[in-house]
Order: C-alpha cells, then structure tokens, then sequence
C-alpha cells in the first residue's frame, strides 16, 4: 500500500524535505516501521510503500518532515476505518462478477435440453464440455420436458 503525506511550508507546498515515516499496529501497539525515508513525488508529496500492509489490520501512521516546525511538522493518519466497507464491497464485486460471467454463460455458452430424463437442462462452460449447471425442466404437471426429434435445442455459442 503506497502511503502519501502532504507537507506544507507557509501555506505552500513544502519539496527537499527527506522525511520519516512511523507506522504501528493500532491494537498492540506495536511498532512496525520505525522512521523509515520517504520518497519527493512533488509539489509537497512523499511516498513511502508499506508492503507489509495487511488490509485486516489496523495502523497508526506519523510521517515527519523532520526539518519544519510547529504543526507543519507532522502528518497523522490512520488506516483501518473503513476495512470493514471496503471487505463488503469487494465481497459484493466479486459475487456481481460472478453473476455477471454466468449471464454472460447463459447468453452465449452451450445450452442443451435432453429428450424427457431428469437434469435435463445443461449449461456447458466455455469449453462446450464441463457442465456449469444442470437440473431438470418440467411442465405444470411436474413432467420432465420432451423435445420432438426434429427440433432438438442445443446452442453453441449462441448459434
């Protein structure tokens, strides 16, 4: 995770500094970076990349500009705030994703309705041979349905 930290000077943005980035676990206490250098992007950024940033935890972070003074001095920040709407959201992406691939399954993959058994209705993956889902399909009655032989319903890629 790349961390930036805005320094200014004067109300300007402050560039030269080299400063130190601290980050400790937020539960514990502890300190996992200890005044490391971060990196001049520009017009008063810095960059320090956290790689050992787990999205689970929490973090305090301090970034100082080691040579400014008063409250231009440091920067604090914090993470964890929003890992629990963030997990929701890729949790809800993920499963949109997979309903949108199997619509997409649907419309355009193979699709064959047997003659009169159960399971009789078969969605075949994008290689026209694993079956994605199977089940029977019935009329009213609960009869499996039975397809004339001059009319068979099978689709290869949405042909």
């Amino acid at each position: 995770m790349l961390i930036l930290s805005w320094f200014s000077q004067s109300g300007a943005p402050a560039t030269g500094l080299s400063p130190t980035i601290k980050i400790r676990d937020a539960n514990t206490g502890v300190l996992i970076v200890d005044e490391l250098p971060m990196v001049e992007r520009g017009d008063g950024f810095y960059a320090y990349d956290f790689v050992a940033y787990d999205q689970e935890e929490d973090y305090i972070i301090l970034t100082d500009s080691v040579t400014l003074s008063g409250s231009e001095r440091y920067q604090p920040a914090a993470s964890g705030e929003y890992n629990d709407a963030l997990n929701t959201i890729e949790s809800t992406v993920d499963l949109v994703d997979v309903k949108t691939t199997l619509l997409r399954k649907i419309q355009t993959n193979k699709l064959e309705l047997a003659d009169g058994s159960s399971n009789n209705w078969i969605l075949y993956d994008d290689d026209n041979t694993t079956a994605l889902l199977t089940f029977s399909v019935t009329d009213k009655d609960g009869s499996a349905i039975v397809q004339p032989a001059n009319a068979p319903s099978k689709r290869s890629k949405g042909v």
